[in-house]
């Protein structure tokens, strides 16, 4: 299945359900390109079973779900808070009032997609695997209050 032709079209027939990704690749770019599409979730063939239960767990309550490779290099936190752009962080803040991605969007006058990959790239940025760890890093970090 091509992702750019499945993932648009379930997301249409199937607006309410999450969709995850269970891939064999974990980079950035493949990441990036499947939730731009529409997937909530993405989940690496490689992660240990009891964390893909946990991801799958956590979308199922409407998080969004990035789980990379179970190898503690890509798993690690950074050592300092990442730089982020001024809308990455207004973002966050509403992600952490547990505001959803169309109330975000709405209020920032973005595309639900746009918040998507803001949110993508935040959690990966930040070494989190669902909202509710990324809101608790970027307040521990002192990104947000």
């Amino acid at each position: 299945m091509d992702p750019a032709e499945t993932l648009p079209m379930l997301r249409r027939r199937f607006p309410r359900s999450s969709i995850a990704v269970v891939s064999m690749f974990d980079d950035d770019a493949t990441i990036d390109r499947v939730m731009g599409y529409g997937a909530d979730g993405y989940i690496a063939k490689s992660v240990r079973p009891d964390r893909m239960v946990a991801g799958l767990r956590a979308l199922q309550k409407g998080e969004f779900v990035v789980l990379r490779s179970d190898q503690p290099s890509v798993q690690a936190i950074p050592a300092a808070p990442p730089v982020l752009t001024d809308r990455q962080v207004e973002v966050l803040t509403m992600l952490a009032q547990k505001q959803s991605n169309k109330q975000i969007a709405r209020s920032l006058d973005l595309s639900h997609f746009t918040v998507r990959n803001h949110i993508s790239h935040l959690l990966r940025a930040m070494g989190a695997t669902t909202r509710s760890e990324l809101a608790d890093k970027a307040r521990h970090a002192g990104i947000i209050a």
